[in-house]
């Protein structure tokens, strides 16, 4: 005698485990580390990998992320949340070996978030503003010069350092980054590998996971 629905039930079980497991393989989170600041006693950790769960669930590409938390001891006996999420300051501080992939954050296993769009956003602001200008409407703090090159990862490859974004006309720009898109993605891969990042392969992505 055979019960379907109980084979099933049991096929989508191991199925959600294995995803699971999966999901916790490809995501990394840190010890706590310890420092002090203006007297008050801190700790940070940090988390990073790909979250494919998320990328299944919106059905795209799976993105590398770099995220953190910081707490402050207070009391003397409790810990307690001061901030969280982008803290790289802190995790390139702390942990100066996660340094080098905090460049990468949110770059999927195809590109770089919005790639072409959001360089040729902040180029057109840069070109509007003046590159130098700090972008205090959004309360960045930062250049458009500045933004331009963290959104397209500048200085993911070497032969970036050789180019001078500023001299390129808007046409000029976008060929360029398609065109350095395929090396830009091998550096990313390289990095990702090299860290001991499990990146994630063609069995395993938003189509076909």
């Amino acid at each position: 005698m055979s019960f379907p629905y109980c084979n099933n039930r049991a096929n989508y079980f191991w199925e959600e485990l294995a995803r699971s497991i999966v999901i916790l393989i490809m995501m990394t989170t840190t010890e706590w580390r310890e420092f002090i600041c203006g007297g008050n006693k801190y700790r940070v950790q940090a988390r990073y990998g790909f979250d494919l769960d998320f990328a299944r669930r919106v059905n795209q590409a799976p993105y590398f992320s770099i995220t953190g938390e910081v707490q402050i001891f207070r009391h003397g006996c409790v810990w307690r949340e001061e901030s969280f999420g982008t803290v790289h300051t802190e995790i390139a501080t702390h942990f100066p070996e996660l340094a080098p992939l905090i460049k990468w954050h949110l770059v999927s296993t195809e590109a770089p978030m919005h790639y072409v769009a959001n360089g040729l956003f902040w180029f057109d602001e840069g070109k509007r503003l003046g590159w130098d200008t700090l972008d205090t409407v959004r309360y960045l703090r930062t250049s458009s010069l500045e933004n331009l090159k963290t959104t397209i990862v500048y200085g993911g490859r070497k032969e970036d350092l050789k180019v001078d974004l500023t001299s390129k006309t808007r046409a000029q720009l976008a060929i360029w980054l398609k065109r350095r898109l395929p090396s830009l993605m091998r550096s990313f891969r390289a990095d990702m590998v090299g860290a001991g990042v499990h990146f994630p392969g063609v069995w395993i992505n938003a189509k076909n996971f």
